[in-house]
């Protein structure tokens, strides 16, 4: 369950969407997170200082169903659409109050309904204006949430899409022997915040490969993008093969007019600690390693506070001096960023 808040006045919701058969066999069943928008916040606002001028935008009465998987339209709490809407579920099939402050809503998608690709689905309000009517309801309404989630939906398959509103309530936290708290998951995913969304990590999942070249490369996978003015501290972990000939080169590269700072150590494949550095006002910074063991290991602590370009933060590297044998990336490299500012 994901906590979205503005200021004091917080609300959750839970999306599970049941697949079943036509015989009523459960196919699929998933549980996820939603992104609420800030539509829906800006309603909610409307609301308390009474503005019953969009009192037809709080109800929710449509279920869009859009295939773009984020290529088109990246989730974000400003989505005021899908990224590509495909077909739109004009009618509630319940909808009820479960407990205080909570409100449920289940929508139907028949088997004959919108067969092929589902990436993404948006719970709507708006008027009978907004109807599907073959499309011409398309991209219309008051988008109050989105989600991704991914089938290749049958004629032989039904879909429920429940979903259920609530007032924030505050989580206890289990306690472990001798009352301590422990760090779990579970627990995790009861901060009281969107500390989740501020936290970033890429991991290679597989070896990447540089022969014969001394030419910096940008690493397939250890990247990530930084708006604009935000502010991120970064631990990246590289795991290496190289040759004691070769050796091997690893560097980052900043957006223009972003400063970076490290602190890193590395070491050689037999734990032996090579050397270390403190560095401060570059946008670009290099390491050496390898030496008379094929493999080389480092540790980065790096700050980087981004000027007004976004743009990734990028890993690149290379052999230092070229021969004609492999220098891997291996995988596990990996970096946990987390967004400060």
């Amino acid at each position: 369950m994901k906590q979205f808040y503005r200021g004091k006045h917080r609300l959750t919701a839970n999306v599970r969407i049941t697949v079943r058969d036509l015989d009523g066999n459960i196919l699929e069943q998933t549980i996820l997170k939603n992104t609420i928008t800030n539509l829906l916040f800006n309603l909610y606002a409307d609301a308390l200082s009474g503005d019953l001028v969009h009192k037809d935008d709080l109800e929710i009465r449509r279920l869009a169903i859009g295939d773009d998987d984020g290529t088109i339209l990246a989730l974000a709490v400003t989505n005021t659409t899908l990224g590509n809407e495909v077909f739109r579920i004009d009618n509630i099939l319940t909808h009820s109050d479960p407990a205080t402050g909570q409100y449920q809503t289940i929508f139907y998608l028949a088997p004959a309904e919108a067969v092929g690709w589902i990436r993404e689905v948006g719970w709507m309000s708006g008027t009978s204006a907004d109807a599907w009517g073959a499309g011409a309801g398309k991209d219309t309404g008051t988008l109050h949430a989105r989600v991704f989630w991914e089938r290749n939906k049958t004629a032989a398959e039904s879909i429920e899409f429940e979903r259920l509103n609530m007032a924030y309530v505050k989580y206890t936290w289990d306690t472990g022997v001798g009352g301590a708290t422990p760090i779990s998951k579970d627990n995790l995913n009861h901060l009281e915040t969107q500390y989740d969304e501020s936290i970033t990590l890429v991991h290679k999942t597989a070896d990447e490969t540089v022969n014969n070249s001394i030419v910096l490369q940008n690493d397939d996978e250890l990247l990530f993008a930084m708006a604009a003015n935000e502010v991120w501290f970064i631990t990246l972990i590289t795991y290496m093969n190289s040759s004691a000939v070769a050796d091997a080169v690893v560097t980052y590269v900043l957006p223009a007019l972003a400063v970076g700072g490290d602190v890193v150590q590395y070491w050689d494949g037999d734990g032996t600690r090579i050397a270390g550095g403190v560095n401060f006002g570059a946008s670009s910074l290099t390491i050496l390693g390898g030496g008379a063991q094929s493999r080389v290991n480092s540790w980065w602590h790096i700050l980087v506070i981004n000027g007004a370009n976004a743009g990734n933060f990028q890993v690149q590297w290379a052999q230092n001096v070229a021969e004609a044998t492999d220098t891997k990336m291996l995988i596990g490299s990996c970096l946990f960023a987390h967004q400060i500012v």
